[in-house]
């Protein structure tokens, strides 16, 4: 076994980047337990992308939020298309009762 000799001084706010995420040792911290088939396989993945681990948790919990988002967006968008195509088919409907009379 190596024993390091640690320094009488430590880096308090060091910043770790991997691929936009940007961490401090100020960042809050939390425990969490996962089974360890996930952990493994966030493990590989975390390897295969070139990550620590915790990088490829938060990359991929923050993908998770940002699709959710979008569904909430596209959903929004599907039902304003949907009430312009409802105005656009009434005013059809008014002008072809409009020409019968």
């Amino acid at each position: 076994m190596v024993h390091i000799k640690t320094p009488p001084w430590s880096i308090v706010n060091t910043t770790v980047v991997h691929d936009n995420v940007n961490m401090t040792r100020e960042d809050p911290q939390m425990k969490l337990r996962l089974p360890a088939d996930l952990k493994d396989q966030l493990a590989a993945l975390a390897e295969a992308n070139g990550r620590s681990l915790n990088a490829e948790v938060v990359i991929r919990l923050e993908e998770s939020l940002e699709s959710v988002g979008g569904s909430q967006t596209a959903a929004q968008v599907d039902e304003h298309t949907l009430d312009l195509f409802a105005e656009k088919v009434g005013q059809v409907l008014d002008e072809r009762d409009k020409r019968r009379k």
